[in-house]
């Protein structure tokens, strides 16, 4: 509010013409009146909530083992930024189900290692591919799945900081360099903070930051950026970064 504003207002509430008082009283029943308008917050006895789903994350390693994470999708009121999501995933992973892929003809089944993590080490991956998955749960149904493998990435170069804590988030920055090759290309880069006694734990975590990559400005080339990560761990000492190459879709 402008200062020669302000102060005109204060005297005229302490003597000068009474146009000014008016207008200070005018002010305040205005202000009640907006006040009053506020409506009182609404009970809701019931509220829909949409049938909970089978939610799919793959996660290709360096060993070409394949992993894929299940759990079911939740509703707002079930969660919330607050929620602590290490706790939260006990509740929501799906581990009664049985997971195929096929490709080329022949099928693959996965073995559950963990809580809502399936794996399988001999799937081969070949760029171009087509692979099909299909899994089946007792407590939630079907879910299938196609896709088309990418010619696999790497970074040519990938440093990071040591993490930040700011007193809410951790922050991280990250330098890397890859070598695009000369075709259309989309790359998802993953990160994630962690312990170093956690890493393997946590190899799939709701905590990640994920940036989306398009090579339109440099296809065929080579490329250098950086950026910077915001995570929820205030006690993380490493750092997981991975490049995937993904379709258009």
């Amino acid at each position: 509010m402008d200062a020669n504003f302000e102060r005109g207002i204060y005297r005229g509430a302490i003597g000068l013409p009474g146009s000014r008082v008016l207008l200070i009283a005018g002010l305040a029943l205005a202000a009640l009146s907006l006040i009053s308008c506020v409506p009182e917050p609404l009970e809701l006895d019931e509220i829909s909530t949409a049938p909970p789903q089978i939610a799919v994350s793959p996660w290709v390693l360096a060993d070409s083992t394949i992993v894929i994470m299940l759990t079911r999708t939740i509703g707002a009121l079930e969660a919330n930024s607050k929620s602590d999501p290490q706790q939260l995933m006990p509740q929501i992973v799906i581990d009664d189900a049985k997971v195929t892929m096929t490709t080329a003809g022949k099928s693959y089944q996965f073995e559950r290692v963990r809580n809502g993590m399936y794996e399988n080490v001999d799937i081969p991956l070949v760029a171009g591919n087509e692979y099909h998955l299909a899994v089946v749960s007792e407590s939630m149904g079907e879910v299938t799945a196609s896709t088309v493998a990418q010619r696999p990435v790497k970074f040519d170069k990938v440093t990071a900081e040591k993490p930040v804590w700011t007193g809410f988030e951790s922050l991280t920055s990250v330098d890397y360099t890859i070598t695009d090759p000369p075709v259309d290309n989309y790359y998802i880069i993953n990160f994630q903070s962690t312990k170093k006694q956690d890493v393997l734990d946590h190899l799939i975590q709701p905590d990640a930051y994920t940036l989306l990559l398009v090579d339109s400005s440099f296809n065929g080339g080579q490329f250098s950026d950086s950026f910077v990560a915001a995570t929820s761990d205030p006690l993380s000492d490493s750092v997981a970064i991975s490049l995937a190459s993904v379709g258009k879709e």
